[in-house]
């Protein structure tokens, strides 16, 4: 629990982005419980109480303001942050984030077979939609046959320029002149 957290005990903070990394840093100081929202008393439930943890990372000191008190862990919103006081608690979110990509990644194929299908049914009941998709195929297809003429008239003015090289060199056409 982030309240009974001790001064040199490890912390540890978790970016979320891409890619992912870790620091480790040491508990310099932790205020004493205060209730999240002071004055106001919510009807039937103990209001939440937060703490602020002061740690040293790397040799520079960071606050971690409003963690829960009696929870190891939280999202900490500033740059997509999840801290822990638990080595445990820490490794099992990175477990459950990497599982959670593993499974993105696994899907990949069926999204794309929802686009498609999707891009189908857009066809079928809104023809704006088909028209636009068609002169985007037209268009695709104009591109790559501009593409194609181009590489072609490319290698015909190489083949032009060979004979015409050997034209020139050729002793007989010189004679002939």
């Amino acid at each position: 629990m982030f309240q009974s957290l001790r001064v040199n005990q490890p912390f540890y903070i978790l970016y979320k982005e891409v890619p992912p990394r870790v620091e480790v840093g040491a508990v310099t100081s932790v205020s004493q419980p205060v209730y999240k929202f002071p004055g106001a008393q919510p009807f039937g439930s103990p209001q939440e109480q937060v703490v602020d943890v002061y740690v040293n990372v790397n040799g520079s000191q960071r606050q971690f303001q409003q963690l829960p008190a009696n929870k190891e862990t939280a999202d900490f919103g500033v740059n997509n942050c999840f801290v822990s006081a638990s080595r445990d608690a820490m490794n099992a979110e990175v477990v459950n984030l990497k599982n959670a990509a593993e499974t993105r990644i696994n899907n990949i194929g069926e999204e794309h077979q929802k686009v498609e299908g999707y891009n189908a049914i857009l066809q079928q009941i809104n023809p704006e939609y088909a028209e636009k998709q068609r002169q985007e195929a037209e268009i695709c297809n104009l591109k790559q046959q501009v593409a194609q003429m181009a590489t072609s008239n490319a290698n015909l003015e190489k083949m032009l320029g060979q004979v015409l090289a050997k034209l020139e060199g050729d002793p007989k056409q010189q004679k002939t002149k």
